[in-house]
C-alpha cells in the first residue's frame, strides 16, 4: 500500500514512517522540514504549507492519506495570533488537503483518510466518563477540535473512509509531553490524564489503514485514566525521584495564561470504540508504560 503522511516531520511522523516502512508499505511525506526526514528517497518527500493545496502529483498512486500535521499546542502562550495559528495549521490544513484530493479524478482518489484530532473536543469534564459520543465542550480547544473533525468529515463526503482520531497525551521517551513533565502536581491535581503510548497509537494507525472495519471517531487512550496526582506518583516511582512540588493554578495562569486551562482540564476519557473491536493495546498499565519509555 502507498500511504501519504502528513505532518511527518513530527513526533510520531517519523515513527510511524519506520514502522510502516517495516511492514512493507510505500511512504511519501508532506513536511514543514523535509530534510529532517532525509530517509525517504527525495521524491517521495514534498514541502508541506498549510495554507496551499498539493500538487496533484503529492497523491500520483496514493492508497491513504494519514494526517497528523498541526502547530504544538502546547508550546507557546495562547495569545490571540497563536491561536489563529493552531487553527490555521489544522482547520485550514485540512480543507486544502482534501481539496486536492476532490480535484483528483474519482479514480485516482485514495481509499482511506485518517487524520489526528484530540480529546480536548470534550473541554474540562471533571469526573464525567467521557465515550466517542459524549458531547464537544465549549471552550477554545473543544472548538478548535470540532472545526478540525468538521473539516475532516469533508474526506467522508468524497467517499474516503474516514477515521478520525482523538488522541490523549501522548507518551513517548524522544519528546513531546513526557519532556516537560516532572515532580510537580498541577492545580489540585484531581483533574484526570488520558494518556496513551506511542506504540499503541503507532499500531492503531497501522491497523486502521489495512482493515476496513474501522471508520468514525475513536479515542485514542489507554482504558485506564489516571488523575494527575497519580500519574506524578507513577512517574516519580519510575524516575526514582520524590514528588516535590504542587505547583497552584494560579501560578499557572501568571506563566501560561490561558494554556494553563488546557493543561488543568480534566478529561477522563475511554476508548469505547475500540474496547468493541479487536484491537488489543500494548500498553494499557501506566506504569508498564512508563517503564518501557524510561528505560
Amino acid at each position: 500500500m502507498k500511504i501519504l503522511l502528513i505532518g511527518a516531520s513530527g513526533l510520531v511522523g517519523k515513527k510511524l514512517i519506520v514502522q510502516l516502512k517495516a511492514g512493507g508499505h510505500e511512504i511519501s511525506a508532506l513536511a514543514r522540514d523535509p530534510k529532517s526526514i532525509s530517509f525517504l528517497p527525495p521524491e517521495n518527500v514534498f514541502q508541506w504549507r498549510h495554507d496551499q493545496v498539493p500538487n496533484e502529483r503529492v497523491f500520483h498512486g496514493v492508497h491513504a492519506v494519514v494526517n497528523l500535521a498541526g502547530e504544538n499546542i502546547a508550546g507557546k502562550r495562547w495569545s490571540d495570533a497563536r491561536k489563529k495559528s493552531l487553527v490555521e495549521s489544522r482547520v485550514r490544513g485540512t480543507e486544502n488537503i482534501i481539496l486536492g484530493i476532490e480535484r483528483l479524478k474519482a479514480s485516482a482518489r485514495p481509499e482511506t483518510y485518517i487524520s489526528a484530532s484530540g480529546i480536548g473536543y470534550y473541554g474540562d469534564r471533571g469526573d464525567e466518563i467521557l465515550s466517542e459520543n459524549s458531547s464537544a465542550g465549549r471552550d477554545f480547544l473543544a472548538q478548535l477540535c470540532v472545526d478540525w473533525e468538521r473539516a475532516t468529515n469533508q474526506a467522508e463526503s468524497l467517499g474516503l473512509r474516514t477515521i478520525r482520531m482523538r488522541m490523549g497525551i501522548v507518551l513517548a521517551h524522544e519528546g513531546g509531553a513526557m519532556s516537560k513533565m516532572g515532580p510537580a502536581i498541577l492545580g489540585s491535581g484531581d483533574q484526570w490524564m488520558s494518556w496513551i503510548h506511542i506504540q499503541d497509537l503507532l499500531n492503531f494507525i497501522e491497523v486502521a489503514l489495512t482493515d476496513h472495519s474501522y471508520s468514525g471517531v475513536y479515542n485514542l487512550v489507554s482504558p485506564n485514566p489516571i488523575q494527575n496526582v497519580g500519574f506524578t506518583k507513577c512517574l516519580a516511582k519510575v524516575r526514582k525521584y520524590p514528588v516535590t512540588v504542587k505547583v497552584p493554578e494560579f501560578l499557572l495562569k501568571i506563566g501560561l495564561g490561558e494554556l494553563a486551562n488546557g493543561i488543568l482540564a480534566s478529561q477522563r476519557a475511554m476508548p469505547t470504540r475500540l474496547k468493541e473491536s479487536d484491537f488489543r493495546f500494548q500498553f494499557a498499565d501506566l506504569e508498564n508504560a512508563l517503564k518501557s519509555i524510561e528505560s
